[in-house]
């Protein structure tokens, strides 16, 4: 299988991935067609190419950006599943070519809410990041967390 090929088939597994944790977390599961752009939009980031039948239905919306040379990125995500009290996280490290360097996943059997699970995913990259002596990152992947865990949303659960 050709590298292009590869790439748009990952695309569509992580998109799949994305949208199952979040129907899974109570939003509202995406069409096909979101599916499908979503794929196409990860694709598009990693250098592929990007069909011209495909559009954006939400202009100037960010996609995935590759880091500079010798840096790497992070992204990560938790899923939750409030009835049942668990969840999952994943994550993924790439470099400026868009390949994979580690990544991981797993489940939470027990968490609180979504803001945990995130915080369960960014803790596991940054493990794998530092258990691999990866210390040079692009901290934009970071910065959902960073900004939650500054506003102090999370008090809100410890009461």
């Amino acid at each position: 299988m050709d590298e292009g090929h590869k790439l748009s088939v990952i695309g569509l597994l992580w998109a799949r991935w994305n949208a199952r944790n979040k129907c899974n977390a109570g939003e509202q599961m995406k069409t096909l067609e979101a599916i499908s752009f979503s794929a196409h939009e990860m694709v598009a980031g990693c250098g592929g190419e990007r069909p011209s039948s495909i559009r954006s239905s939400a202009p100037g919306r960010n996609h995935w950006q590759p880091p500079p040379v010798d840096i790497l990125k992070i992204n990560f995500d938790g899923a939750f599943r409030a009835g049942e009290k668990d969840g999952a996280w994943g994550f993924i490290i790439r470099d400026s070519d868009c390949q994979a360097i580690v990544a991981g996943s797993g489940r939470l059997s027990s968490v609180p809410d979504s803001l945990s699970a995130e915080g369960e995913a960014c803790l596991a990259a940054l493990e794998a990041a530092m258990n691999r002596g990866i210390s040079r990152l692009d901290e934009s992947g970071l910065s959902f967390t960073q900004q939650c865990l500054r506003s102090g949303a999370w008090r809100s659960h410890l009461q």
